[in-house]
């Protein structure tokens, strides 16, 4: 039995309570956020130049740097083929997100050629901004499938530990018999 010495248990208000218990996740929403006021107001990082010389200078059938453009063909195979496995019936799982990694690799055909064929400032964001897009998305699906897996892992793992709690919580309690 607890003695009372006439002093209450002080206790946070409900407001200030719950501020405390989830001030790692304002933390981790602050972080993200000052990197980006951080970037935007940054002054923007120059392209150099030379980067748009290709070791292909050649004009061949009236397009020029023709086999830096023609280079970007698997590109467009292998986004098509994983769209047509997308959309089939042997559906993989997150067909969606596989969907979108596939067209995002189809398009790295389309802006990647755009900025062979004419290499500039202007041009070199089409060529990049496909490869974001299929980057994103890989990296999207590489993270589902792990935290899949860790959660897979980590619900067995409780399960397993609890059972073993409820085993062996208190050596002295009666067996029914």
């Amino acid at each position: 039995m607890r003695a009372n010495l006439g002093l209450r248990e002080f206790r946070l208000p409900q407001p200030l309570a719950k501020a405390r218990r989830y001030w790692r996740h304002a933390v981790l929403a602050a972080v993200p956020l000052v990197l980006l006021a951080r970037i935007m107001a940054s002054a923007p990082i120059a392209q150099d130049q030379a980067y748009h010389e290709f070791a292909d200078q050649r004009r061949l059938l009236g397009v020029p740097h023709l086999l830096d453009v023609v280079s970007n063909l698997p590109f467009l195979f292998v986004g098509a083929a994983g769209m047509l496995l997308c959309l089939s019936p042997l559906r993989p799982p997150r067909c969606a997100s596989w969907l979108a990694f596939f067209a995002g690799t189809a398009l790295v055909f389309f802006g990647s050629g755009y900025y062979h064929w004419a290499p500039s400032d202007a041009t070199l964001v089409w060529d990049r901004l496909p490869m974001t897009i299929a980057f994103m998305m890989y990296g999207l699906l590489t993270w589902s499938l792990t935290a899949r897996s860790r959660r897979a892992v980590w619900d067995s793992t409780r399960a397993r530990d609890q059972g073993a709690r409820r085993e062996f919580a208190s050596p002295w309690r009666r067996v029914a018999t």
